[in-house]
């Protein structure tokens, strides 16, 4: 994905995220790919804890082979 495609759609999500107020969202999103997000996304509520590894069982997507 292009560098600015990709800023393009964290700023859309997070707009989109700022129009609920106080609310929680009522949805949520997986972005995969090799780029660091944006500074401000970069810390808890916004990643997973801890980080996705496909290199042992528990640390897959919902720990599941698809």
């Amino acid at each position: 994905m292009d560098v600015s495609i990709y800023w393009s759609v964290f700023a859309l999500l997070r707009a989109l995220e700022e129009s609920y107020g106080s609310r929680v969202p009522a949805f949520q999103y997986i972005i995969t790919t090799t780029e660091a997000p944006p500074e401000g996304l970069r810390q808890a509520p916004w990643l997973i804890e801890p980080p996705l590894d496909a290199t042992e069982p528990g640390g897959k997507l919902l720990e599941e082979n698809f």
